[in-house]
């Protein structure tokens, strides 16, 4: 009963840190600017950013796939597929429990749980690297304003006004001291032993880039998940007609300014994409919050929406129970 609670307790919490960032991002929009501006969207460009979105999820099924060939050689595309769509269904409404959700629906006896969220866990490492190249580009391509603007505004609201830096060190070396004392008491303990086991099969699913043949296709389907995602950013800039002067570069800040707001623990990043988004737009480009709000609702709701759509498709056709 109290773990229930606890979760119970923890989505409560993420609803309502959604709820206050979606009210500090629409509180001071005047709603008859916003419909204005709506009326004239070219919808044509949102289409073709929809477009860009489907291209990102099918490459990253793609790039996972290549992880899970040393696995299990005979995994079949439609399978991972389905299960990334019925991850990104639930992150909709639950936070950070996509990955999850894949590893449960492609987990059988020839592809083993930890071993799945080793891979996952590799695939977040290269978008870490890739969010970290895009930063530094982005800033270059444009200028040291954004810089500043991106450290004042971004960096230091993610990492709140604690002392960051030491906490994460601190938790990296518990979680090395965690681990050296299961290892140390694996074969004394049986509790030490499943979770020493389980850990090196997760290591194992880490360690699948090195065993891929496929290191060129994989690094080029990653560079191709984030120019789709900054391609879906120029789309909607084009749909708008307040937005159709900014250019590739402004596209590339916009979406790493964008994906960055995943990092908080919100529902399918409602409010703070929007939040993020829009201050950029305000501070940087002149942009209207009204006109910085209408592009992160034109981006974020109608791919949440085609991933719902997408989700409950799998979901339905692939019905499969989800081992956790």
């Amino acid at each position: 009963m109290s773990k229930k609670i606890l979760n119970v307790l923890k989505y409560i919490l993420a609803a309502a840190l959604a709820a206050v960032l979606v009210y500090l991002a629409l509180r001071e929009v005047d709603w008859q600017i916003f419909v204005d501006a709506l009326y004239d969207t070219k919808w044509l460009w949102v289409a073709g950013s929809l477009a860009f979105a489907l291209m990102a999820l099918l490459l990253r099924s793609e790039r996972w796939r290549l992880l899970m060939l040393p696995i299990n050689k005979d995994i079949r595309r439609k399978d991972l597929w389905d299960a990334c769509n019925i991850g990104n269904l639930l992150s909709v409404v639950v936070p950070w429990v996509s990955f999850l959700v894949r590893c449960g629906a492609v987990t059988n006896k020839k592809t083993p749980y930890d071993k799945t969220v080793g891979t996952i866990l590799m695939e977040r490492a290269w978008d870490m690297l890739m969010v970290f190249i895009l930063i530094i580009l982005a800033i270059v391509l444009n200028s040291g304003e954004i810089a500043n603007w991106f450290i004042d505004n971004i960096a230091m609201k993610i990492a709140g006004r604690w002392k960051v830096i030491p906490i994460l060190l601190g938790a990296v070396l518990l979680l090395a001291l965690a681990i050296y004392v299961i290892f140390r008491y694996r074969e004394r303990n049986a509790v030490a032993g499943k979770l020493a086991g389980w850990i090196s099969g997760i290591f194992d699913g880490f360690k699948t880039f090195a065993q891929t043949p496929s290191k060129v296709p994989f690094v080029l389907l990653s560079a191709g998940i984030w120019v789709s995602y900054f391609m879906m950013c120029f789309c909607v800039f084009k749909a708008v007609p307040a937005l159709n002067h900014l250019g590739i570069s402004d596209a590339l800040f916009i979406s790493v300014v964008g994906n960055l707001s995943s990092l908080l623990p919100v529902p399918g990043g409602f409010g703070a994409y929007h939040y993020f988004v829009a201050s950029a737009l305000s501070a940087l480009y002149g942009a209207s919050w009204e006109i910085g709000i209408l592009f992160a609702t034109l981006t974020h709701e109608t791919r949440s929406l085609m991933l719902v759509a997408l989700g409950a498709l799998s979901l339905i056709s692939s019905q499969k129970k989800i081992k956790l």
